[in-house]
């Protein structure tokens, strides 16, 4: 249930393909109720307790290093062009780190509640992205006040500069 020690996950058991391109994941099953449906009666040291921990696996998923095979925006199938000016302007905004990419309360789990113990789930956009990404775009899909208004900006490094640019665009766009 732990990846590199410090960040709780699912252990992973195996995969495969059905004739129809559908791929299957077999992993463990954490029990407990999301973050989201419990959130409301943890008391503030509970609180507390979760966004030390989620601090504390972000920390350990930033300080993962790139491998020189990974450097990839797209998939090698793709015709895009070439990647360098892209990558270029990724560098240039923000340093590229591991991301969940989805760090919602329902892709929390709370395994454990004396002590407060959590697991994160659903990891199929994780990834290499910007630094910023990450509280962007957590920042941008939560609502909820105290959520956002107290533990976001203690769990991510907050990076207002770049999500008040992303909130306009998708604004902009018509994408809610």
């Amino acid at each position: 249930m732990v990846f590199h020690d410090k960040v709780p996950v699912p252990e992973l058991f195996g995969w495969r393909v059905d004739e129809e391109d559908y791929v299957f994941i077999y992993m463990e099953l954490i029990e407990g109720p999301t973050l989201d449906e419990c959130w409301n009666r943890l008391g503030t040291m509970e609180k507390s307790a979760v966004s030390d921990q989620l601090s504390q696996i972000i920390e350990t998923l930033r300080r993962l290093e790139q491998g020189p095979s990974d450097q990839f925006v797209v998939s090698k199938s793709s015709t895009t062009g070439s990647l360098i000016p892209i990558m270029v302007y990724f560098r240039i905004i923000g340093d590229i780190k591991f991301t969940h990419a989805e760090l919602e309360r329902r892709n929390i789990i709370v395994s454990s509640f004396a002590p407060v113990q959590i697991v994160i789930v659903n990891w199929q956009q994780a990834g290499w992205y910007p630094d910023y990404w990450e509280y962007c775009k957590a920042f941008y899909t939560c609502w909820d006040g105290e959520w956002r208004k107290d533990y976001v900006d203690k769990i991510l490094q907050p990076r207002t500069d770049v999500y008040t640019v992303l909130s306009d665009y998708c604004m902009a766009m018509g994408t809610d």
